[in-house]
């Protein structure tokens, strides 16, 4: 009979302390799921706060109504910054292009000849570029002369075998460049080491 006792008060104990450990984890469990609480002082001051901070505001800067975008000073906010010792605005300028003089009658001294592969395509001029055949001219070059006009170059270095080039204008050139002239030359020929010269142009 006491034997019985002392099971039953094992297996009563053994059962408590399951329930305890399974009470204990998912107690921990949904503990840990819970997300963290805010403050209750920290939602109060958050929902109650009107209080806007202002921006600094550049005075050289500003801005259209119904566009939101920055206006460019004009000439004179530019100046009156310039007498106030502040740095002025001012607009973006346009590449510099050269001014050519007009091309005189004759032989026209070149200021540059340089060399370019021949690609396979067309020029300026809608024809296709030949090795040796073919030349790029500076846009006053092609104002005075014209598409497929034939002219003679003459190198003061020789250059691939060649001191003179009996050409035909079919391209031009960038309008930075003034006296300028590009001979096309074939795609396996060393055109960079040819590098650049000077000359004369015989129309």
């Amino acid at each position: 009979m006491r034997e019985k006792i002392i099971d039953i008060a094992l297996i009563v104990t053994l059962i408590v302390v399951a329930f305890g450990i399974t009470w204990t984890l998912l107690t921990l469990n949904r503990s840990q799921a819970r997300p963290p609480e805010r403050p209750a002082a920290a939602e109060r001051s958050s929902a109650n706060s009107t209080e806007i901070t202002p921006l600094p505001v550049d005075p050289s800067v500003r801005v259209q109504q119904n566009a939101g975008q920055p206006t460019v000073p004009n000439r004179q906010d530019a100046a009156a910054a310039v007498r106030e010792g502040e740095p002025a605005q001012t607009e973006p300028t346009e590449p510099r292009v050269a001014e050519a003089e007009p091309v005189p009658p004759g032989p026209v001294r070149l200021e540059r000849i340089g060399f370019s592969f021949v690609t396979g395509g067309a020029g300026a001029c809608g024809v296709v570029l030949e090795p040796w055949e073919h030349v790029a001219v500076s846009r006053e070059l092609l104002a005075a002369y014209g598409c497929g006009a034939e002219i003679t170059i003459v190198l003061d270095d020789d250059k691939g075998g060649y001191d003179r080039v009996d050409a035909v204008i079919g391209d031009t050139m960038n309008p930075s460049f003034s006296r300028t002239v590009n001979i096309y030359v074939a795609e396996d020929e060393p055109a960079f080491e040819y590098g650049l010269t000077s000359g004369t142009l015989r129309p």
